[in-house]
């Protein structure tokens, strides 16, 4: 589904339900960014200071950010803990913190 869709930001979610566990679900977010690739890199990517990244990341519902591994320099995972309340994570059933790999794609939506 089509989260975000104007001239400088296209969002789209996909979500995916686990067939080895069916309690588990996976989302994947393509993010279509109108800047740069070094500008996208330095927003996102794990090379840059990960203190500084959090300056601009953390907020009221994201309590921490933390490199779990490094594939790449352009694929990596991360933990990502989360300051909901707990009437959302009982009723949505999101959990206290979960895992995210992201994977920077710079010539999407061409091969290789």
């Amino acid at each position: 589904s089509r989260v975000c869709d104007d001239k400088t930001l296209q969002i789209t979610l996909d979500m995916k339900q686990s067939a080895a566990d069916p309690t588990k679900r996976f989302a994947r977010f393509r993010i279509l960014l109108d800047m740069k690739l070094e500008q996208a890199r330095d927003c996102f990517g794990p090379m840059n200071d990960l203190s500084v990244s959090k300056e601009w990341m953390l907020n009221d519902f994201m309590k921490d950010v933390t490199l779990v591994r490094l594939n790449s320099p352009d694929d990596f995972i991360m933990k990502v803990e989360l300051s909901v309340p707990w009437i959302l994570r009982y009723l949505m059933s999101i959990p206290a913190s979960m895992h995210l790999r992201v994977k920077i794609k710079v010539d999407y939506p061409a091969p290789g």
